[in-house]
């Protein structure tokens, strides 16, 4: 008896577990197509291509700069003393290397910016995204972009519900 009871204890557990998972709603959404439908978000990548479009210049700029150095510097060497020409070539070799290393400071300031103007307008879709699924007594929301296969019967797409919920 006591061989039964150990077997069939954890199919009824199993049982009991499934059938409640299979009665909680369940919600898929992309979240990334409703921060595009933030009118925040304009202003954003707007900000962002300020941005980018200043440190083009500025890297064109320290490329004219480089250029005209050398191009003197090439005409010039000849007339120049060691000590002077040990100088120029240091001075080159400096603007070079700020000339190579300046993209990368660029990348990575772009990406802080990124982070702080994008980082608030997906806060408020998530928050956004967590006031639409418990109002709607759904148990889980997951990210549309993951899934390869959805049944509408069994799961809700909430971008509009989302959507109207931020007024969009």
């Amino acid at each position: 008896m006591k061989s039964i009871l150990k077997i069939l204890l954890p199919l009824v557990i199993v049982f009991i577990a499934s059938s409640s998972f299979a009665q909680q709603k369940i919600g898929y959404i992309n979240a990334d197509l409703v921060i595009s439908a933030m009118p925040e978000r304009e202003e954003a990548m707007k900000q962002l291509e300020a941005y980018q479009k200043e440190h083009e210049e500025t890297y064109e700029a320290i490329y004219k700069e480089f250029e005209s150095m050398r191009a003197t510097y090439e005409e010039k060497k000849d007339t120049y003393t060691a000590a002077i020409r040990e100088q120029k070539e240091k001075d080159l070799s400096t603007l070079g290397q700020k000339l190579q290393e300046y993209p990368t400071i660029v990348r990575r300031g772009e990406q802080e910016l990124g982070e702080k103007l994008i980082g608030p307008i997906r806060e408020k879709v998530m928050n956004a995204i967590d006031k639409v699924a418990k109002a709607n007594g759904f148990a889980y929301v997951v990210n549309s972009a993951a899934l390869m296969y959805t049944d509408d019967a069994q799961m809700t797409d909430l971008v509009p519900l989302v959507k109207k919920e931020l007024g969009l």
